[in-house]
């Protein structure tokens, strides 16, 4: 991209060449009006770069105030250095500014993720509240069901004594049933 120059620019620079010029050498050599060289020059000197001669007979002068040149080449080079040092440090603010908004992302997905559990905790009460609303009557039919439960037990173990009971009558009343019938056999033999 080439560097656009303006005619103070132009100016300056060539009064920085010649160290002191005419108005009208000025004139000749920019090609600008004599009233745009005066212009420039006022700007060039409130600047404090030049001063301007005005002589009682002939072309006002302007010279180079070479102490006020130094200066603003000082300041340039600063300017230069700044310059960089800005570019450096906004090359790194942008990477601090996606490692920032990465940061913000992971924040507020932890957010969302915080916003559900807590969420999770509410039902986790409300169903909490309904089970200590519930144990009493859980607890009562608990007892309930171990009362039953025990009964249970106790009966089945009236049963099993009632079964042996049984049991054993039944041995006994088929051995009978066998003594009987041989006894009957005996007798059909006895008969015949």
């Amino acid at each position: 991209m080439e560097e656009v120059v303006t005619p103070i620019e132009k100016m300056f620079d060539l009064i920085k060449t010649v160290k002191t010029a005419t108005f009208k050498e000025l004139e000749i050599n920019l090609a600008l009006s004599a009233n745009e060289v005066e212009k420039i020059a006022k700007i060039l000197e409130e600047a404090g770069l030049i001063s301007i001669n005005y002589p009682l007979f002939g072309d006002p002068k302007v010279f180079l105030k070479e102490k006020a040149v130094d200066k603003l080449h000082d300041k340039t080079k600063n300017a230069k250095i700044v310059k960089k040092e800005i570019i450096r440090r906004t090359a790194r603010m942008k990477k601090s500014v996606k490692t920032l908004a990465k940061h913000i992302s992971l924040l507020e997905q932890i957010a969302s993720k915080i916003e559900l559990t807590d969420a999770l905790f509410l039902q986790l009460d409300d169903l909490s509240s309904k089970i200590k609303t519930k144990k009493p009557k859980f607890n009562q039919s608990l007892n309930e069901l171990n009362v039953a439960l025990n009964d249970a037990k106790t009966s089945l173990a009236k049963f099993e004594v009632e079964g042996k009971i049984i049991n054993g009558a039944i041995k006994t009343l088929s051995s009978d049933v066998v003594e009987l019938d041989k006894k009957i056999k005996l007798l059909s033999k006895k008969v015949k």
